[in-house]
């Protein structure tokens, strides 16, 4: 009896992205605009294929170190650990829905309407070949009693102009959620708020820097996560239930956290996004609509 050879070909999942990842085409109607973020249900044309797409992908061994090193030491000594599993996807692979993010960053103004005028034919296609670039698109499971670093659900910044988060299941209880830090009585919605202040005020905001650091960044040891709660410093001003399929917009300066539950599981799709440089012959980013690029 001789045994079976597997084949490579047979063992490589081959996942229709185009399809999975678009967007449902009118996301306009269904934006809701609060100002400072954005809520858009139902985002996805197809979210099960989404997801099982996503599922397929594998993701890195850290949660499995962290889980070690925090029995074992107390600490996750390789740098931030965010709680949950994480998967570095391709971003490439989903362009269909980074370009809805797009679009939907242009209906809510958060980009200015002429990019919306651009990208016709084979300006839309060079246009979409370079989107991916500037994204980032990072599969989330977070989980009860998973370890993350200390101070990493402190809410804060990040490095995106622009950041996305799309719920992938219904988690009761979690939230996407928005603060203000406060210092001595008042009350700072985004980095703006902080650079206009040391503007007039540089000391105070030398000593709201020195506490930051020693407070809201993570560090070397680490716990089990638990939900980010209204302290002396940050009082929490917005929140948003996290609902399958639904995606929430928003501007990298601002403070914000996921409030995970801690309950059963929360899978979710976190998109950074900086702005697309215009090119030099063109005089803006914009876009013509087709059946998954709209």
């Amino acid at each position: 009896m001789g045994f079976e050879i597997k084949k490579f070909r047979d063992q490589i999942k081959e996942v229709d992205w185009e399809k999975s990842s678009a967007p449902n085409t009118e996301t306009e109607e269904g934006i809701d605009d609060y100002g400072d973020y954005v809520v858009i249900d139902n985002f996805l044309r197809n979210p099960d294929d989404f997801i099982d797409a996503a599922l397929s992908c594998p993701a890195d061994w850290l949660d499995q170190v962290a889980t070690v090193t925090h029995r074992e030491e107390g600490k996750f000594p390789y740098g931030n650990k965010e709680a949950g599993i994480s998967q570095l996807l391709v971003p490439h692979y989903m362009t269909p829905l980074l370009f809805g993010v797009y679009k939907s960053l242009i209906d809510c103004e958060f980009l200015p309407a002429d990019c919306n005028m651009n990208l016709d034919g084979a300006g839309m296609q060079k246009f979409l070949l370079r989107l991916p670039q500037y994204c980032s698109t990072v599969g989330t499971l977070m989980y009860p009693e998973c370890i993350c670093s200390v101070n990493s659900n402190v809410p804060s910044f990040t490095q995106w102009n622009y950041n996305a988060t799309l719920f992938l299941n219904d988690s009761p209880d979690s939230e996407w959620t928005l603060w203000d830090f406060v210092w001595d009585g008042k009350s700072y919605s985004n980095a703006e708020d902080i650079f206009e202040e040391g503007n007039e005020n540089p000391e105070r905001v030398e000593q709201m820097g020195e506490w930051l650091n020693g407070n809201g960044i993570p560090k070397i040891e680490s716990q089990v996560y638990e939900k980010f709660k209204d302290t002396d410093h940050f009082m929490q001003t917005r929140s948003v239930d996290a609902v399958k399929n639904r995606l929430v917009l928003h501007r990298g300066h601002t403070f914000s956290a996921i409030n995970y539950s801690g309950n059963d599981e929360l899978y979710m799709l976190k998109i950074g996004m900086n702005e697309i440089p215009k090119p030099k012959a063109q005089d803006g980013n914009e876009f013509t609509n087709d059946e998954v690029y709209s």
